[in-house]
This record gives C-alpha cells, structure tokens and sequence, in this order.
C-alpha cells in the first residue's frame, strides 16, 4: 500500500534479516549509515518474507547501513515501490481527461493505491509511467511519498499500444460481485468506516448493506442476480429488498421471483411495486383498527348483496351524512376500506331500477384506474434513477452529447412540449433538487450556485432542467385515453419517454403502451408479483 510520511511502514527485526542465509551484506556505506542514523530509512525494504525472517530483494545496501547504525527493527515491503518524485508521465499520454473524481480521491487517501503502476525507462534515463496516469495524479496530489511499481521493457511504439490493451482488458466487477464482495468483508470483520469508503457510499447506506447481507432474500438473489446481465442487481436494491424482507417476506420472496424470471421490468420498478402494495395494506390495517374503534361494521366483500349493496360515493348523499344509516357497513376494496350501503333500495339512497350491471361496470373503471395510475407511479422510481445516472456524468460519448444538446435546443429555443414557466416553476425546482442531488426547497437560486462549482456537469445540469420540466408533466392519469385531458398529457409523456428511450432508458410495459399510443390494460403484470391488486393512495385524485 502507499503510504505518506505520516504513515509508519510494517517492520521486520534487523536481528532477523542478518540471520537469514539470502542476505548477504555488503560493505556499510559510511554516508548512508550516516543519513539513516539521523533521518531513518525513508524507502522500506522491498522483501520476500520467510516466516519471521524475509530475503532481502531490494535494499541490502540500507540493511547493512542499519546494521552499522545500531538499528533494531527497519521497515519493509512486500512489494516494489517507487518515490513519487522519481516518476515521469508519459509526455504523450493518450488518456486527455483522467476523470479525477472526489470519491476516487477518497479511496486512494484511505486504502491507498492497490494496483502497481506500470513503468519503463525513457531514452533519457527516467522511469516513465506506461499506465497508472490517474493513479500518479492522486498520488501527487494526496502527497503520498511512495507508489507500487511494475518494471516492463517496452518500446514507444509498444508503449502506446499498452495504453490501448491496459484499457480494454480492464474489467470493473459488476454490481452483483461487487455486492458479494463487500457482504463478505462485512462478515469477515471489516468495519463500517472503510465498507462505507470502499463501496462509495454514505455510512448510513453502507450500514443497510451491511444488514442486507445478512438477509436470506438478499442470498438468495445473489444467487439469481448473478445471471443477469442487463438491468442489474446493484447494492441498493440488495438493501431495499432486505427492508422488504423484514417487513412482509412474501413481498421479498415475490420480487426474488420477479428477478430471477427471463421476462422483468427493472428491479426498481419491481420493489417499488411491492413498496407501494405493502404500504397501503399497512395504511388499510390502520384504517381498520380505526374503524373498529369507532364502532364502524366491517364486512368482508364476499358478504354483501351485489343487487343491494352500493358504494356510498356511488349514492346521492355524503360518507359524513351517511354516518347514521343502519345499513353503512365497511369492505375492503381494491386494498382500502370503503363506505357501502348494505341495502341503498331499502333504506331510501337508490331507486328499484338502478342497473346492477352498469354499477358493476362502473366499478371495474374505477379500479382499473386505480391500478393504472398506481403502476405509472410505480414507473417514477426507475425513470428518476436513469435519469440521475445520466446526469451525474461527467464525460460524454460524442454521439450521446449530441443528442443531448439537441434535446435541450429543441426544448428552450422550440418549447413545443414544454412551455417557458415550466422550466423555472416551484414544481420542476423541486424535482431539479432530486434530479442532483440537492436539499428539497433550496430554491433556484441555491440550485444555480451549486451548480457553479461543477463546471464539468453543466450539460447534466441544463439537462437536469429540462428533465424537471419534462417530468412535471408526468402526472397521474398521462396514460389514460379516456378525456381530453389525459390525451394532451399523454402525448407530451410519449414525447419526453421516446426521448429517454432514444438515450438508452428501458421503459415499463405502461409507459411502452403510452409511446406506441396504445390503450393499456392495468395489471397485466402486477397481478403476477403482488399479494392483491395495487390500489390508490387517494381515492378522490385516482378518480379524476
């Protein structure tokens, strides 16, 4: 590992190494015994340890001088290292930008610089950096002392070519191993600290991780996750999943199966699914213990007259008015509890010929509603998840910055699908924050100072602006055909999806029906993942 001054290197007995047949002193240096009495040994020697002992491979000259300086212990590594000051970029390296980023910084100042850099010796003498460009950067600017180095005979030409092979070979490990990896460290001892520094992410996160790998859902996806290669398993998910897991495992083990089948959504959209079904069947027990408090009759829905019963939001008269009836009983409903009438004839709220079959119609609407709008909710999750990973970029393939600037030239020079007030309204500086990360309700002009200080980000700031007005319009009911309303909606959620699609976001089976401008049928999938059919948060906004 690297290592600045302040850092105090391993050490070995001198007493040791002396006694070891490999090492073979010779003769102290009178100025170097000299300097090490004084300063100490600044370089460690780089061995090769045999039990309590180690072969001296580089620094016997140091040793002896230890040795004639009266030390008792000197330090060692076990790898070859090189001072910082004795290394030379490669006058023409091809990486132009080395994408120097806070949290690799971050890494490198609390584990130091794990892979050697690859050297040679220029025409002049000097050892020149083949690859490790960025590593020597950080190393330069953490002021560690000392890097790990690999010596390699190459040519110029061969040098340039390394640059190429280095790059191309280098396989990063892909989110499932990475989640693998870090649960391992956490079982075999490692602390919070350092799993929170190494997987890049707040204590906080590294701490659900950390229980995440503890969790028998969390197992037994690493085990499906492992096979999937697109729309992958990442670290957050493993911690959102363990989370469900402790609060209802069925819901857990129905996202594992949803994950390991060869045809899913997102495993965001999954969870989300599953989140949104969990948390109304919570609200629903609540609402039942309330009820039951308050004296009300529950009845399961099996239990009413579907000729007699009504809902009351269905009758002529209020649910507060209808307090008094002796016939308001509760059921639940597409997962809430609702007000009905055992018998509306009877006790004066409806007339003999009301059509059964057209209420029964009504209804199936109502829910079918209810399902869809709570499915296109569900879709958030992912859309905002692509969305911040595009936007937190820091370099751009040519191709895909340019069809980002074209989005956002189209959008405020052209503003078809987006008016003017939308891009600076309360609502869209509210998701901007989301979008990058900042504090909610900060306001526009905290959001345009944070801003300021990444210039490398302004295009995925400007593009974070637009996606916030465009998201705007993202609302509940954009998927429906059945009003005016809706179908203007929907056509400027087919634009903003067909332009996410077109920069590499997979969409939902409801948003793929909003941009092939198809009618969709709500519960297509769900009813396949969930405990019982998703229903709204708020019955008055899902029927509007």
């Amino acid at each position: 590992m690297s290592t600045t001054q302040a850092v105090a290197w391993p050490t070995l007995a001198v007493a040791d190494l002396t006694a070891h047949p490999g090492n073979l002193l010779p003769e102290a240096d009178a100025d170097l015994t000299a300097s090490i009495a004084t300063s100490g040994i600044i370089d460690p020697l780089y061995v090769q340890r045999r039990g309590a002992s180690a072969v001296v491979l580089d620094g016997l000259r140091r040793l002896a001088a230890a040795v004639a300086a009266g030390l008792d212990q000197v330090p060692v590594t076990d790898r070859p290292l090189m001072r910082v000051e004795h290394l030379t970029a490669h006058p023409r390296n091809v990486r132009q930008d080395l994408r120097i980023t806070r949290e690799y910084r971050e890494s490198i100042r609390s584990e130091g610089i794990l892979v050697e850099l690859i050297v040679t010796h220029d025409d002049q003498g000097r050892v020149r950096v083949i690859d490790g460009h960025r590593r020597l950067a950080v190393a330069v600017a953490e002021r560690l002392t000392h890097v790990p180095i690999r010596w390699a005979v190459r040519s110029e030409s061969e040098q340039f070519l390394d640059m190429v092979t280095t790059s191309r070979h280098r396989e990063q490990l892909t989110d499932h191993e990475e989640a693998v990896a870090l649960f391992s460290a956490a079982e075999a001892g490692a602390e919070l600290p350092r799993i929170a520094r190494a997987a890049g992410r707040t204590q906080k996160v590294a701490r659900q991780m950390i229980a995440a790998g503890g969790s028998e859902a969390a197992r037994k996806v690493a085990k499906v996750g492992a096979k999937r290669t697109e729309r992958p398993v990442t670290l957050e998910h493993y911690a959102a999943i363990a989370e469900l897991e402790q609060r209802d495992p069925e819901a857990a083990e129905r996202v594992i199966k949803a994950i390991g089948s060869s045809d899913y959504s997102s495993p965001t959209y999954v969870i989300e699914q599953e989140r949104i079904a969990l948390a109304q069947r919570e609200k629903a027990a609540k609402r039942r213990t309330e009820l039951e408090a308050a004296g009300a009759a529950i009845r399961d829905r099996e239990e009413l007259d579907p000729k007699k019963a009504a809902r009351v939001a269905d009758l002529d008269i209020s649910t507060q008015a209808h307090r008094t009836c002796r016939g308001e009983v509760w059921t639940l409903e597409d997962g809430e509890y609702v007000a009905y009438c055992r018998n509306a004839v009877l006790y004066g709220h409806q007339d003999q010929d009301a059509v059964n079959e057209e209420k029964e119609q009504a209804r199936a609407a109502r829910r079918a509603v209810k399902l869809g709008n709570l499915e296109w909710d569900a879709s958030t999750a992912p859309r905002r998840e692509f969305l911040v990973s595009l936007i937190g970029r820091r370099t751009w393939p040519k191709g895909l910055r340019q069809q980002l600037e074209t989005l956002i030239m189209e959008t405020v020079v052209g503003g078809a699908y987006v008016f003017a007030e939308r891009l600076n309204g309360q609502p869209t500086d509210e998701i901007l924050a989301e979008l990058t990360g900042q504090t909610p309700g900060m306001g526009r002009l905290a959001i345009v100072k944070a801003a300021s200080k990444s210039p490398s980000r302004h295009l995925g700031w400007m593009l974070a602006t637009v996606a916030a007005a465009y998201e705007t319009r993202m609302q509940r009911g954009a998927w429906r055909t059945d009003t005016v309303q809706w179908r203007e909606l929907r056509t400027q959620a087919r634009h903003w999806l067909t332009q996410l699609t077109a920069l590499g976001y997979q969409p939902t089976p409801i948003e793929a029906a909003v941009m092939a401008d198809e009618p969709y049928e709500p519960g297509q999938q769900t009813k396949t993942l969930t405990a019982e059919p998703l229903s709204a948060d708020n019955a008055e906004a899902d029927e509007n």
